[in-house]
């Protein structure tokens, strides 16, 4: 399942603020969770306590940063700090006041949202003005000596003028050997003019080139997917200096989609997940028992009937108990329903334990209970009967302050493909069982 998770493209230079950031993201994420898996209220409350906390410290961290380096925006993104630091205890009482998941989910997608605005929008805003004042620590290459002087050349001329003067240089050289004797210079002075001017066109074509060969590399990346690559020097405020522009605001557009992108996917996910959940709710309280949790009747004859298919088939053994609580009328009777109710939750609890993986416990009704044996002979079924028929022998009960003893009587039965027709032949064979342990004195095993 697809949820936010840092890219390199958010960060703003600063490994503190990058931090800050990427534990935001894990904190924000980990409330996606809770939200998800239905965690109990303590678990999220404390997860928001820790959402709390982080901000106004990564809040105080940032506002520093800012006020060092004098940013014209400090004020206003001050103001937006103190407007989302009020809404968290809000969004806290709203979910852990509230029972619906379509609400909880809206909270948690809010911070997602908050989260994205404030690290690709916000905090962007900022990070040429950290690049300048030298905050920046990491991820950014000192700019070399040809690219401060091409910086300067930008931030003095113009792109057309560079192309004009880069066109027209060389043909100065030519023109001044030319008219070397005409002008009166000597080889000294002809070579100077001449290496200046070669030297000035050369740093001219590159103050083009340059620039143009990063933008194109940028572009092209951008395309494959990076969203990382970014531009800090100055290019000036002329074409390639918009172009650069709009590349970053490109690069942010399509960062700020990718990550919104990741965050729906996620909203999605939950949105279906707690359907399914919720669907896998209702088919369980359409196949259990309400009381004991055990498989009812109507989903044992489903799983019998593929049991006694996937025998047929393979020629695999198939084996079933049918069990009855002795006197259970009597504990009825004497304790009342309530506690009746604790004798068949613990006596459901007695079979699960003893049955394997692959057996199926069903209550198919009052006190009758059936274990489905696959790949299990008759021999087996009964020597794992006779187990069954001890424990609950053993099993001591407290009801009203009286302890009692409970015992079973339990029939068992083999699919036989000779003898048999369908299931309820099988069920009809245990239940003769069954009343042949009942008429022989109870609490034992027939089949």
């Amino acid at each position: 399942m697809k949820k936010l998770e840092w890219n390199e493209g958010m960060s703003v230079g600063v490994n503190a603020i990058d931090s800050d950031h990427k534990k935001l993201i894990s904190i924000i994420s980990r409330l996606s969770e809770a939200i998800e898996n239905n965690h109990p209220d303590p678990i999220t409350g404390h997860i928001f306590d820790e959402l709390e906390q982080y901000v106004s410290l990564h809040f105080s961290r940032e506002e520093a940063l800012m006020k060092q380096c004098h940013w014209a925006g400090y004020k206003s993104h001050v103001k937006q700090h103190r407007d989302f630091a009020k809404k968290i205890p809000e969004l806290k009482q709203q979910l852990l006041s509230t029972d619906s998941i379509n609400v909880a989910m809206e909270i948690n997608f809010f911070l997602y949202q908050w989260l994205i605005h404030h690290i690709l929008i916000e905090d962007m805003a900022y990070t040429k003005t950290f690049y300048e004042h030298h905050l920046n620590d990491h991820g950014i290459q000192k700019p070399s000596f040809i690219e401060k002087v091409i910086s300067k050349l930008n931030s003095h001329i113009s792109l057309g003028w560079r192309i004009i003067l880069a066109v027209l240089l060389p043909f100065l050289v030519a023109f001044v050997s030319l008219g070397s004797t005409t002008l009166a210079l000597n080889a000294v002075q002809l070579g100077a003019i001449s290496i200046t001017a070669l030297i000035s066109g050369i740093i001219l074509y590159w103050s083009i080139r340059y620039p143009a060969s990063k933008i194109n590399h940028a572009l092209i990346m951008l395309s494959n997917g990076r969203r990382d690559l970014r531009f800090y020097q100055t290019f000036g405020k002329d074409h390639l200096g918009y172009i650069v522009s709009a590349y970053e605001q490109c690069r942010r557009a399509l960062l700020q989609s990718d990550v919104s992108r990741a965050v729906s996917f996620r909203r999605h996910d939950i949105h279906l997940l707690h359907q399914t959940k919720e669907k896998q709710a209702y088919e369980n309280l359409a196949s259990t028992d309400p009381l004991t949790g055990a498989v009812n009747r109507r989903k044992l004859e489903e799983l019998t009937l593929a049991e006694v298919e996937r025998s047929k088939r393979y020629k695999t053994n198939l084996s079933l108990m049918f069990l009855d609580i002795d006197f259970f009328k009597s504990i009825n009777d004497n304790y009342g329903h309530a506690a009746g109710d604790q004798v068949l939750l613990q006596f459901y609890q007695t079979c699960s334990k003893l049955a394997r993986e692959t057996d199926i416990v069903a209550r198919i009704g009052g006190e009758e209970f059936v274990i489905l044996l696959p790949e299990t002979n008759l021999q087996q079924a009964k020597k794992l009967a006779e187990r069954v028929r001890t424990s609950i022998n053993h099993c001591y009960i407290t009801l009203n302050g009286t302890v009692i003893q409970i015992t079973v009587s339990i029939g068992v039965a083999q699919w036989d493909a000779d003898r048999f027709f369908n299931v309820d032949d099988l069920l009809a064979e245990a239940d003769q069982q069954l009343y042949k342990a009942k008429n022989e004195g109870r609490n034992r095993v027939e089949g």
